[in-house]
């Protein structure tokens, strides 16, 4: 499990976990996406969580509710990562993204291009502790 610690992380850490209300989780696929979104539950408790497979629904739930973070995976069913971000980056600019980046390439990518930042881990220990960790700080 990798978790960045950038400095774009810093307003993410200055927030108390309370204030992170509402999170939407750009993921295909729905075992990820359940397995992320528990994980957030616990982490976070009375945080809204919402999942999102597709660009499409990604931008249509970010037109209808005021999203804290959006933890966004390198592919959705319509699009990719990079494409969402770089929209997500232009229309939204004062919500965090969090990258879901198994692969280092395009966690790299992803912070160039304006990422909070990321971090990977496929069991629900690891998903917890490293959205503790980019939301709340060390």
């Amino acid at each position: 499990m990798t978790v960045g610690d950038r400095e774009g992380l810093a307003n993410l850490y200055r927030r108390p976990k309370e204030s992170i209300r509402n999170i939407l989780v750009a993921v295909a696929e729905r075992s990820s996406a359940a397995l992320i979104s528990e994980a957030l539950d616990r982490a976070f408790g009375n945080a809204a969580v919402k999942t999102a497979a597709t660009g499409e629904q990604c931008g249509a739930e970010l037109k209808g509710t005021n999203y804290d973070c959006i933890l966004l995976d390198q592919e959705l069913t319509d699009t990719d990562g990079i494409e969402l971000l770089g929209l997500v980056a232009r229309e939204y600019p004062h919500i965090p993204v969090v990258a879901l980046a198994d692969d280092v390439s395009f966690a790299a990518q992803a912070m160039s291009r304006g990422a909070a930042g990321y971090f990977s881990g496929t069991t629900q220990g690891g998903i917890r502790a490293s959205c503790r960790k980019s939301f709340n700080g060390p």
